[in-house]
């Protein structure tokens, strides 16, 4: 159960030896869709919205009330997860079978009951972080937000594009625990599960998600202004889909759509602009330089 955006979340299941073993060599690299995708800084824009995505689920949107402190300490708890979801996607095996064991000796005790009872959970019903199908929503709410992001803002990618983002990108949900029969084998089938997602009876927002919803949009920081939020805010409900702003009530009009679309175009005529040392996470940067390191040294 992930308390935090934008990967870190599902516990590993299996012996620490077995977990080394399917961690393994990244099936993407340097120009893979991939790496470029998520090298992107820009990305964390979509943070905050993968966590929406997750936070709509009811045992999820538990999980995080229960075993997460980022209600009192968001900025730190963002700033660990945020490290650990870079050393995967970027940094050598090693680091990133230290990572993955790191992340299943803290998550290996989530679990707990449900507060709210939803349609589809009464009040009671126990959750637990190896659960596969809550496990598959996490890895789901964040590949969809990553693509989200990416579009809105750097540039369109086409179907094919997609299809080889997805194929690569489920490596990360089989590190994190999803059973390989779980995942959707394709990109249209990942499409099919979001839907049935967002239409069917398993997302309900509850008290407990508005509660985390409304810290997302608002990190309790004493010396940052609510109205910070609701500015910045934008940039996150625009990327959100209509029925899920909905649901959470959040406010939405023209004004707030033509200021997402502004954001928007601004962003999209001056990403190209920046050096690469703002437009690129220092971990993807750092990687980089270690492989040309590598191909001088060869």
């Amino acid at each position: 159960m992930r308390p935090l955006p934008p990967l870190l979340a599902a516990p590993l299941s299996g012996s620490p030896r077995r977990v080394a073993a399917r961690v393994g060599e990244r099936p993407f690299g340097v120009g893979d869709l991939a790496w470029t995708v998520n090298r992107e800084s820009v990305l964390l824009l979509g943070g905050a919205r993968a966590l929406l995505l997750q936070l709509a689920h009811p045992l999820v949107a538990q999980g995080v009330a229960d075993h997460s402190d980022f209600l009192r300490a968001p900025l730190g708890r963002l700033r660990s997860t945020l490290d650990a979801t870079y050393t995967v996607l970027f940094a050598d095996p090693a680091s990133v079978r230290r990572t993955a064991r790191a992340v299943r000796r803290a998550h290996e005790r989530v679990r707990g009951t449900l507060q709210h009872g939803t349609a589809a959970f009464p009040a009671g019903t126990a959750y637990r972080a190896t659960d596969p199908e809550l496990l598959l929503w996490v890895h789901a709410s964040l590949v969809d937000s990553a693509l989200a992001t990416y579009q809105t803002y750097v540039a369109r990618l086409s179907l094919r594009q997609r299809q080889a983002f997805y194929a690569q990108i489920g490596w990360l949900g089989r590190i994190f625990g999803v059973p390989e029969a779980q995942l959707p084998p394709t990109f249209e089938a990942f499409r099919h599960y979001l839907r049935d997602m967002l239409e069917g009876p398993m997302l309900e927002i509850t008290p407990t998600a508005r509660q985390l919803a409304d810290a997302v949009l608002h990190p309790p920081i004493a010396w940052v202004p609510r109205w910070i939020g609701d500015a910045t805010g934008v940039l996150t409900l625009g990327l959100l889909p209509a029925e899920l702003r909905e649901r959470y009530g959040f406010a939405w009009n023209r004004a707030h759509a033509r200021a997402f679309d502004a954001a928007r175009a601004l962003l999209r005529r001056t990403l190209p602009l920046l050096p690469d040392a703002l437009r690129a996470v220092p971990q993807a940067r750092r990687a980089e330089r270690a492989g040309r390191g590598r191909a001088a040294r060869s």
